[in-house]
């Protein structure tokens, strides 16, 4: 079950980081609720992840395998597996992902509509004027571009296990020896999200640190 917990944690964490940073686009001048909004979003985060893991933790059950304990889910029919395995999706990529696209599609209209305002080269009054307007701090938009790209490895590293998985319960792929070393190196490749982040978070702090 806590690995459960971790998975859904670590999606629904950039959720709530994609939903922060838009409003910290869209309301770039409002510093007073902007801790008590990242404390919301992280705790909403890992309370809807520790929800979504009970009914994972009361399918699995422990058997013998090959001489040693392991926890596997077992079910009689393959309508179970395939509506199981299409809410796991849908819990753990579908949903978050269309939520990330939404933020994301509000964050570019909202840089591109506040950077009309502020396109030619600033005076001293227009950076006071920008400044009474909300016009966005570089800082917040490199932000955004670093939580973009955290956005896309996500979904690289994640996308070809729940695609592959959602084909094999419903039939479009049969389980040969062949498909299942497929299936092994396409699910070792999400556990590689959690791996990439740290490298990303270096190479942005590096890039700042060289400027």
């Amino acid at each position: 079950m806590l690995l459960a917990v971790v998975t859904f944690s670590s999606t629904y964490v950039l959720v709530a980081l994609s939903i922060d940073r838009y409003y910290a686009i869209k309301y770039p001048m409002n510093f007073s609720g902007s801790w008590r909004r990242a404390r919301i979003l992280v705790v909403t985060a890992w309370a809807l992840a520790l929800v979504l893991s009970i009914p994972i933790g009361v399918l699995y059950h422990e058997r013998p395998v090959q001489g040693r304990m392991q926890c596997w889910i077992e079910f009689s029919e393959p309508w179970q597996w395939q509506l199981y395995m299409t809410l796991v999706a849908t819990a753990v990529f579908v949903a978050p992902a269309f939520i990330i696209s939404i933020c994301y599609a509000l964050i570019v209209t909202t840089i591109w509509a506040k950077s009309k305002l502020y396109t030619h080269k600033p005076t001293l009054d227009d950076t006071r004027r920008a400044s009474s307007r909300g016009i966005i701090p570089q800082a917040k938009v490199k932000t955004v571009k670093m939580t973009f790209i955290i956005v896309l490895v996500f979904v690289l590293c994640w996308s070809p296990y729940i695609v592959f998985d959602l084909l094999q319960v419903y039939g479009y792929i049969p389980r040969t020896q062949s498909n299942i070393a497929v299936a092994t190196l396409i699910q070792s490749l999400a556990p590689l999200n959690s791996a990439a982040n740290p490298i990303i978070y270096c190479m942005f702090s590096a890039s700042k640190a060289t400027r």
